[in-house]
Protein backbone atom coordinates (compact mmCIF):
# COMPACT_ATOMS: atom_id res chain seq x y z
CA UNK A 1 0.00 0.00 0.00
CA UNK A 2 2.93 2.32 0.77
CA UNK A 3 4.36 1.81 -2.72
CA UNK A 4 0.98 2.51 -4.28
CA UNK A 5 0.61 5.77 -2.33
CA UNK A 6 4.18 6.73 -3.29
CA UNK A 7 3.36 6.03 -6.94
CA UNK A 8 0.20 8.17 -6.79
CA UNK A 9 2.08 11.14 -5.31
CA UNK A 10 4.67 10.75 -8.07
CA UNK A 11 1.86 11.12 -10.64
CA UNK A 12 0.27 14.12 -8.95
CA UNK A 13 3.08 16.61 -9.45
CA UNK A 14 3.45 15.57 -13.08
CA UNK A 15 -0.15 16.19 -14.06
CA UNK A 16 -1.14 19.39 -15.86
CA UNK A 17 -4.36 19.52 -13.84
CA UNK A 18 -2.40 20.06 -10.62
CA UNK A 19 -0.63 23.11 -12.03
CA UNK A 20 -3.73 24.43 -13.82
CA UNK A 21 -5.68 24.31 -10.54
CA UNK A 22 -2.93 26.20 -8.72
CA UNK A 23 -2.71 28.75 -11.53
CA UNK A 24 -6.46 29.43 -11.37
CA UNK A 25 -6.55 29.74 -7.58
CA UNK A 26 -3.59 32.13 -7.46
CA UNK A 27 -4.94 34.15 -10.37
CA UNK A 28 -8.16 34.64 -8.42
CA UNK A 29 -6.07 35.58 -5.37
CA UNK A 30 -4.20 38.27 -7.32
CA UNK A 31 -7.42 39.61 -8.86
CA UNK A 32 -9.07 39.71 -5.42
CA UNK A 33 -6.38 41.99 -3.98
CA UNK A 34 -6.26 44.15 -7.11
CA UNK A 35 -10.04 44.49 -6.79
CA UNK A 36 -9.74 45.46 -3.13
CA UNK A 37 -7.32 48.28 -4.05
CA UNK A 38 -9.70 49.51 -6.75
CA UNK A 39 -12.61 49.52 -4.27
CA UNK A 40 -10.52 51.57 -1.84
CA UNK A 41 -9.68 54.09 -4.56
CA UNK A 42 -13.40 54.39 -5.34
CA UNK A 43 -14.45 54.60 -1.70
CA UNK A 44 -11.70 55.42 0.80
CA UNK A 45 -14.14 55.01 3.69
CA UNK A 46 -14.06 51.21 3.37
CA UNK A 47 -12.39 49.84 6.49
CA UNK A 48 -13.52 46.22 6.53
CA UNK A 49 -10.49 44.79 4.75
CA UNK A 50 -8.03 42.72 6.78
CA UNK A 51 -6.27 39.37 6.59
CA UNK A 52 -8.96 37.65 8.62
CA UNK A 53 -11.69 39.32 6.54
CA UNK A 54 -10.36 37.91 3.26
CA UNK A 55 -10.39 34.32 4.57
CA UNK A 56 -14.09 34.56 5.45
CA UNK A 57 -14.86 36.48 2.26
CA UNK A 58 -13.43 33.67 0.14
CA UNK A 59 -15.56 31.12 1.98
CA UNK A 60 -18.77 33.14 2.04
CA UNK A 61 -18.82 34.48 -1.49
CA UNK A 62 -16.71 32.14 -3.56
CA UNK A 63 -16.92 28.64 -2.09
CA UNK A 64 -18.33 27.22 -5.34
CA UNK A 65 -15.61 28.93 -7.42
CA UNK A 66 -12.96 27.46 -5.12
CA UNK A 67 -14.40 23.97 -5.57
CA UNK A 68 -14.75 24.41 -9.34
CA UNK A 69 -11.01 25.12 -9.52
CA UNK A 70 -10.15 22.20 -7.23
CA UNK A 71 -12.50 19.92 -9.18
CA UNK A 72 -10.21 20.14 -12.21
CA UNK A 73 -7.39 18.48 -10.27
CA UNK A 74 -9.60 16.08 -8.29
CA UNK A 75 -11.50 14.72 -11.30
CA UNK A 76 -8.39 14.42 -13.46
CA UNK A 77 -6.57 12.58 -10.67
CA UNK A 78 -9.41 10.11 -10.13
CA UNK A 79 -9.96 9.42 -13.85
CA UNK A 80 -6.32 9.48 -15.04
CA UNK A 81 -5.62 5.75 -14.72
CA UNK A 82 -8.83 4.83 -16.52
CA UNK A 83 -8.22 7.36 -19.30
CA UNK A 84 -4.70 6.14 -20.11
CA UNK A 85 -5.46 2.47 -19.56
CA UNK A 86 -3.07 2.05 -16.62
CA UNK A 87 -5.85 0.81 -14.37
CA UNK A 88 -5.88 -2.57 -16.14
CA UNK A 89 -2.15 -2.99 -15.46
CA UNK A 90 -2.61 -1.95 -11.82
CA UNK A 91 -5.36 -4.50 -11.19
CA UNK A 92 -3.41 -7.01 -13.28
CA UNK A 93 -0.76 -6.97 -10.54
CA UNK A 94 -3.38 -8.34 -8.12
CA UNK A 95 -3.68 -5.06 -6.27
CA UNK A 96 -6.88 -4.95 -4.24
CA UNK A 97 -9.47 -2.61 -5.71
CA UNK A 98 -10.39 -1.47 -2.20
CA UNK A 99 -6.77 -0.58 -1.43
CA UNK A 100 -6.44 1.20 -4.76
CA UNK A 101 -9.58 3.25 -4.05
CA UNK A 102 -8.43 4.14 -0.52
CA UNK A 103 -4.91 5.05 -1.69
CA UNK A 104 -6.29 7.41 -4.34
CA UNK A 105 -8.58 8.89 -1.70
CA UNK A 106 -5.76 9.48 0.81
CA UNK A 107 -3.43 11.03 -1.79
CA UNK A 108 -6.16 13.31 -3.11
CA UNK A 109 -7.14 14.48 0.39
CA UNK A 110 -3.56 15.34 1.36
CA UNK A 111 -2.84 17.15 -1.90
CA UNK A 112 -6.15 19.04 -2.02
CA UNK A 113 -5.88 20.19 1.60
CA UNK A 114 -2.32 21.36 0.87
CA UNK A 115 -3.41 23.28 -2.26
CA UNK A 116 -6.45 24.86 -0.62
CA UNK A 117 -4.85 25.42 2.77
CA UNK A 118 -1.83 27.19 1.26
CA UNK A 119 -4.12 29.34 -0.86
CA UNK A 120 -6.18 30.43 2.17
CA UNK A 121 -3.02 31.04 4.18
CA UNK A 122 -1.77 33.40 1.47
CA UNK A 123 -5.06 35.34 1.65
CA UNK A 124 -4.47 35.71 5.38
CA UNK A 125 -0.80 36.72 5.02
CA UNK A 126 -1.16 39.12 2.07
CA UNK A 127 -4.34 40.63 3.47
CA UNK A 128 -2.59 41.16 6.81
CA UNK A 129 0.41 42.82 5.12
CA UNK A 130 -1.82 45.17 3.10
CA UNK A 131 -4.59 45.93 5.59
CA UNK A 132 -3.61 44.51 8.97
CA UNK A 133 -4.36 41.14 10.53
CA UNK A 134 -7.68 41.95 12.24
CA UNK A 135 -8.51 45.65 11.99
CA UNK A 136 -12.23 45.05 12.64
CA UNK A 137 -11.79 42.66 15.60
CA UNK A 138 -13.61 39.70 14.05
CA UNK A 139 -10.92 37.09 14.82
CA UNK A 140 -11.39 34.48 17.51
CA UNK A 141 -8.67 31.82 17.99
CA UNK A 142 -11.05 29.13 19.24
CA UNK A 143 -13.50 29.93 16.44
CA UNK A 144 -10.63 29.83 13.93
CA UNK A 145 -9.70 26.32 15.06
CA UNK A 146 -13.35 25.20 14.75
CA UNK A 147 -13.50 26.87 11.32
CA UNK A 148 -10.44 24.94 10.11
CA UNK A 149 -11.85 21.65 11.40
CA UNK A 150 -15.28 22.06 9.79
CA UNK A 151 -13.98 23.42 6.48
CA UNK A 152 -11.48 20.55 6.23
CA UNK A 153 -14.21 17.96 6.78
CA UNK A 154 -16.43 19.72 4.22
CA UNK A 155 -13.57 19.60 1.70
CA UNK A 156 -13.08 15.87 2.34
CA UNK A 157 -16.85 15.35 1.85
CA UNK A 158 -16.63 17.04 -1.55
CA UNK A 159 -13.64 14.86 -2.50
CA UNK A 160 -15.48 11.70 -1.43
CA UNK A 161 -18.53 12.62 -3.52
CA UNK A 162 -16.39 13.46 -6.55
CA UNK A 163 -14.50 10.17 -6.28
CA UNK A 164 -17.77 8.21 -6.39
CA UNK A 165 -18.86 10.12 -9.49
CA UNK A 166 -15.48 9.62 -11.17
CA UNK A 167 -15.45 5.88 -10.50
CA UNK A 168 -19.00 5.55 -11.78
CA UNK A 169 -18.56 7.62 -14.96
CA UNK A 170 -14.86 6.82 -15.60
CA UNK A 171 -14.15 9.52 -18.19
CA UNK A 172 -12.88 13.00 -17.32
CA UNK A 173 -15.39 14.74 -19.60
CA UNK A 174 -18.49 13.07 -18.18
CA UNK A 175 -17.33 13.37 -14.58
CA UNK A 176 -16.26 17.03 -14.72
CA UNK A 177 -19.50 18.01 -16.51
CA UNK A 178 -21.60 16.28 -13.85
CA UNK A 179 -19.61 17.78 -10.98
CA UNK A 180 -19.67 21.31 -12.45
CA UNK A 181 -23.45 21.09 -12.79
CA UNK A 182 -23.74 19.89 -9.18
CA UNK A 183 -21.52 22.72 -7.91
CA UNK A 184 -23.42 25.34 -9.91
CA UNK A 185 -26.90 24.27 -8.89
CA UNK A 186 -26.34 22.93 -5.36
CA UNK A 187 -26.28 26.51 -4.08
CA UNK A 188 -30.03 26.58 -4.77
CA UNK A 189 -30.55 23.78 -2.25
CA UNK A 190 -30.95 25.07 1.34
CA UNK A 191 -29.01 22.23 3.01
CA UNK A 192 -26.26 21.74 0.43
CA UNK A 193 -22.52 21.52 1.16
CA UNK A 194 -22.15 25.05 -0.22
CA UNK A 195 -24.71 26.19 2.33
CA UNK A 196 -22.73 24.51 5.13
CA UNK A 197 -19.51 26.18 3.90
CA UNK A 198 -21.12 29.62 4.12
CA UNK A 199 -22.89 28.88 7.40
CA UNK A 200 -19.55 28.07 9.02
CA UNK A 201 -17.66 30.96 7.40
CA UNK A 202 -17.34 32.74 10.74
CA UNK A 203 -14.98 32.96 13.69
CA UNK A 204 -17.88 32.60 16.13
CA UNK A 205 -18.70 28.92 15.73
CA UNK A 206 -20.62 27.12 18.48
CA UNK A 207 -18.82 23.96 19.66
CA UNK A 208 -22.00 21.86 19.70
CA UNK A 209 -22.96 22.94 16.16
CA UNK A 210 -19.44 22.20 14.97
CA UNK A 211 -19.45 18.71 16.49
CA UNK A 212 -22.95 17.83 15.20
CA UNK A 213 -22.19 19.09 11.68
CA UNK A 214 -18.83 17.30 11.64
CA UNK A 215 -20.48 14.04 12.76
CA UNK A 216 -23.08 14.28 9.98
CA UNK A 217 -20.40 15.02 7.37
CA UNK A 218 -18.21 12.15 8.59
CA UNK A 219 -21.24 9.86 8.27
CA UNK A 220 -21.70 11.04 4.66
CA UNK A 221 -17.99 10.47 3.98
CA UNK A 222 -18.31 6.89 5.24
CA UNK A 223 -21.44 6.24 3.11
CA UNK A 224 -19.90 7.74 -0.04
CA UNK A 225 -16.67 5.79 0.51
CA UNK A 226 -18.46 2.47 0.93
CA UNK A 227 -20.56 3.21 -2.15
CA UNK A 228 -17.45 4.05 -4.19
CA UNK A 229 -15.65 0.88 -3.12
CA UNK A 230 -18.73 -1.18 -4.00
CA UNK A 231 -18.89 0.43 -7.46
CA UNK A 232 -15.19 -0.10 -8.24
CA UNK A 233 -15.35 -3.74 -7.12
CA UNK A 234 -18.21 -4.46 -9.54
CA UNK A 235 -16.96 -2.29 -12.41
CA UNK A 236 -15.56 -3.95 -15.52
CA UNK A 237 -12.33 -2.24 -16.64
Amino acid sequence: MYNLIKSEFYKIFRTKAFWITNFLLYSILILTFIGSKIFLLMDSSLTTFSGTYFVLDRLQGSSSINMLCLAIFIVYFFTLDNQNGCIKNIFGRNISRSKYYICKFICCIITTIFIYGLNMLLYLIIGSILYGFDSTNIFNLQGFIYLCIVQTIILITYITLMQVICVKLSSFGSAITTIVLILIFEGLIPFSLTGVVRLFATYNINLVNMLVTSAVLLFLIAIFSLLGIKIIKKKDF
